[in-house]
């Protein structure tokens, strides 16, 4: 699923950005502005049931610009923003964006946003249905009147 997601928030980048290089991992050499880097860092995962699972991650879209000015990458955040209001996952899956929110470090754009959802598993343990079912219970009866 996560894989998923990051493919097809580079396709998205790629998509809308067709002058810009999108790398997937970082690199520290090398490279050709302006271009973006993608990296999604898991947050939490809480097991719900023995087949179900919720998983929250941090998605890190690095916006570093051609002339690398501080304008320029507010110019960015705006068209970034507008794009990302979901992300697809696994299956054309809709996953909604939460917790916007930008910082530039050292001259790098920063968006960053929460994704958050739930994997159902296959049961995998084949159990025969139950059938029949004895009940064994005494009855009580009781007087209410008296």
């Amino acid at each position: 699923m996560i894989l998923d997601i990051r493919e097809n928030i580079i396709k998205t980048l790629k998509t809308n950005f067709q002058n810009h290089k999108i790398y997937g991992e970082k690199k520290t050499q090398g490279l050709t502005r302006p271009c973006f880097f993608v990296d999604i860092l898991p947050i939490d995962a809480q097991k719900i049931t023995p087949n179900m699972q919720e998983k929250s991650y941090i998605v890190d879209v690095q916006y570093m610009s051609l002339e690398d000015t501080k304008l320029k990458n507010l110019e960015m955040s705006e068209k970034i923003s507008q794009l990302f209001t979901h992300v697809i996952g696994t299956g054309g899956k809709r996953i909604s964006v939460t917790n916007e929110r930008f910082e530039i470090i050292d001259g790098i754009l920063h968006y960053l946003f929460d994704i958050d959802f739930i994997l159902i598993g296959k049961q995998t343990d084949e159990h025969e249905l139950m059938k029949n079912i004895n009940l064994n219970r005494e009855v009580f009866t009781w007087d209410f009147h008296e």
